[in-house]
């Protein structure tokens, strides 16, 4: 006995140390095919193959999804391929949390991506946090830090940092210019006049490798002539071709040259108002349009002089046909960008957090507000008269409001101030949308002001709902499929007091549920041949239980009474068509336990295949048998009901309850003199 239990034990750790070995296989050929991509992917980012690494990384976090390199290098082609910051932040995070493993790169790299990313969304915050991680400086490391300080508004820290990085990374661009683009409309305190003086004392350093460094500094500089000198530099160096300029430089080099004379207003005049930029809108294809930035185009209109140069810029805005776009921190990110259609805004995007996706989509009508769609299209409302709403669309369903019921505005119309329009009685002024500090649309809100709220019925197939409410108060829902009516609900002091259900869509309600004060469902009553009298009921207790009931002879006395107890147990009760016995079903948590006639126990015996049980025993050909009667069954949803069934002259009776039919031949009973038999 011993030796034959040593050789099971033996047995049973073969067979564990095999499954383990297996595992461990498994897990060895996924780790090398993970890495596998992974080196290929990082062989495209150093190439600069933006699309072949990102298809590798995801080839390999198939393989291993803890494997950090993957995630990161998928964020960082998400930013280079143009993809939402949203989408880049998403798989960085990943990539920075807790239980990943590094392989080629490391933390570092994933916090100064972070740190990039939340600059970018304006989360400096945590954009301090992932930099206050790093070990060991870096120049990328000092600017983003930079950035976060301006973007925080802690100018003295800032401008501290900017000086230590002057120091410390002397031959990168990006300190100087992110100084000059952030102090540029501050009043410079005395720190920042000594930085500003640094500075322009070794333009030479970067004027070649980044020239914008050079026009931004024109406003700092207490040279005039100097200033002219740097400008004119700036100038040559695109003179011939500025298609590299980035759009906001090549706006104001134009109101430079203005200011400093290098060129005169009529000149000013035509290359400012004439400025193109391809934009892409919504779903539409990206198309060149003329375009502003809108704080350019205030200062720009407040350097002309000239009436009549006045009056074409009015007359021009008046009829303006292109994008006023905002970037109100100059970080080279576009937060809004509004489409003008003769002269007014005709649909706008307003992306807040410069996450990549805009907050609000708006169409407008001569510049009102016509329908905004929010973020990732989480809802969209149409207006009746801005800022009434008429319709809101959810992911839901759809809130149609009252009239003049509901008022939202989350943007509104703004005169720009350029000062142009005073000059004539034509042109009434340029306008403009700016965003509003509003809160969002809350369900309590709309549920309040809607007249009826569309919704589809995810538990019948195509099903739409339609629940009416009197100041947020239900008063009835009607459902329909297809356009035909389904059930009709009928509240009573906002809870549900009656519903009718017509589930074939013949136009008769053959099923009636009745609920309590509470709005708790009480009784269901379902007329099954539509004679209005109804053969099956459901009453559901106080206590928990809840009583069906079967009366095929619509006499007002039930033939079948299943009651489920609250315990989870049930008892089915019948009264056996020829024997007129007493027939009780036992259940135990919902399966059939025990059957007695006449407190007489009868053996049930479980169908191999079916739901179905027999009494006593089953007859030959049982499974033909079982399937003919399954079909009589499935013509009615009642839970509780009874049939006389007959396959090849031989009569059954069947009764279906708790989810299970129990079946007893009639014809063996007639056989047999027995009368204690069923």
């Amino acid at each position: 006995m011993k030796r034959l239990l040593r050789s099971v034990f033996v047995v049973f750790f073969i067979l564990g140390i095999s499954f383990v070995s297996a595992q461990d296989s498994a897990q060895a050929v996924n780790a090398a095919a993970a890495l596998k991509h992974l080196q290929s992917a990082a062989e495209n980012c150093a190439q600069q193959k933006w699309q072949e690494a990102l298809f590798q990384a995801q080839l390999g976090s198939v393989y291993d999804a803890k494997l950090a390199d993957l995630p990161y290098i998928e964020a960082l082609c998400y930013t280079e391929l143009g993809y939402t910051r949203a989408a880049a932040i998403e798989r960085a995070e990943l990539a920075s949390s807790l239980g990943m493993i590094w392989r080629l790169y490391d933390a570092t790299a994933i916090n100064i991506l972070l740190a990039k990313l939340y600059t970018e969304t304006l989360r400096y915050d945590e954009a301090l946090a992932v930099l206050a991680d790093i070990p060991y400086p870096s120049a990328d490391s000092d600017f983003y830090t930079a950035v976060a300080l301006y973007g925080l508004k802690r100018f003295s820290q800032a401008e501290d940092a900017i000086v230590s990085s002057l120091n410390r990374w002397a031959f990168d661009s990006r300190f100087p210019k992110l100084f000059f683009l952030q102090e540029k409309d501050r009043t410079p305190s005395a720190k920042a006049k000594r930085i500003a003086s640094d500075i322009i004392s070794k333009l030479y350093v970067w004027q070649d490798s980044d020239p914008e460094v050079l026009l931004y500094a024109v406003d700092f500089e207490p040279n005039t002539k100097e200033a002219v000198r740097k400008l004119k530099i700036y100038l040559n160096m695109y003179a011939q071709n500025n298609s590299t300029q980035e759009p906001y430089a090549q706006a104001f080099s134009i109101l430079a040259a203005l200011k400093y004379g290098i060129i005169n207003e009529k000149t000013a005049v035509e290359r400012f108002f004439n400025l193109t930029l391809p934009f892409k809108f919504a779903d539409s294809q990206e198309t060149p349009y003329r375009f502003f930035f809108t704080d350019l185009l205030v200062d720009f209109c407040k350097l002309i002089g000239d009436s009549n140069l006045r009056k074409q810029m009015a007359a021009d805005l008046s009829t303006f046909n292109g994008v006023l776009v905002t970037d109100d921190n100059r970080d080279g990110i576009i937060s809004s960008k509004i489409l003008y259609t003769s002269g007014r805004p005709q649909l706008a995007e307003f992306d807040t957090d410069q996450d990549g996706i805009a907050e609000y989509t708006i169409d407008a009508s001569y510049g009102t507000p016509t329908k905004i769609i929010g973020k990732a299209g989480a809802y969209e409302v149409d207006y009746d008269t801005y800022p009434w709403i008429n319709t809101v669309k959810t992911k839901k369903g759809v809130y149609t409001l009252r009239p003049v019921s509901f008022a939202w505005k989350p943007v509104e119309q703004r005169s720009l101030n350029i000062n142009l329009f005073s000059l004539t009685k034509k042109y009434t002024d340029f306008f403009t949308l700016k965003t509003k500090n509003v809160s969002g649309l809350s369900e309590r809100e709309l549920i309040f002001a809607a007249a009826y709220y569309e919704y589809s019925d995810d538990m019948i197939e195509g099903a739409i709902t339609k629940t009416y409410f009197d100041k947020g108060v239900p008063i009835s829902s009607e459902t329909r499929i297809n356009e035909i009516p389904y059930s009709v609900l009928y509240y009573v002091n906002g809870r549900p007091s009656q519903k009718k259900i017509d589930r074939d869509g013949d136009g008769y309600f053959e099923t009636i549920e009745k609920y309590s004060p509470k709005g708790k469902l009480q009784i269901v009553l379902t007329d099954i041949n539509k004679n209005k009298l109804y053969e099956y009921s459901e009453e559901y207790l106080t206590n928990g239980d809840i009583t069906k009931k079967w009366d095929n002879d619509e006499d007002g006395t039930p033939e079948i009474v299943y009651t489920q107890f609250k315990s989870g147990n049930a008892q089915c009760r019948w009264t056996h068509p020829v024997t007129r016995q007493k027939v009780i079903v036992e259940y135990k948590q919902t399966i059939p336990a025990k059957l007695t006639a006449n407190d007489k126990a009868e053996a049930i015996i479980k169908d191999t295949k079916f739901p179905l049980y027999w009494i006593r025993k089953p007859p030959v050909f049982s499974e033909t048998i079982t399937k003919k009667i399954l079909e009589v069954f499935n013509e009615t949803k009642a839970p509780v009901v009874s049939y006389f069934v007959e396959v090849n002259t031989v009569p059954f009776f069947a009764v279906r309850s708790g989810g299970y039919i129990f079946v007893e031949q009639l014809e063996e009973m007639q056989n047999e003199p027995d009368n204690d038999k069923i």
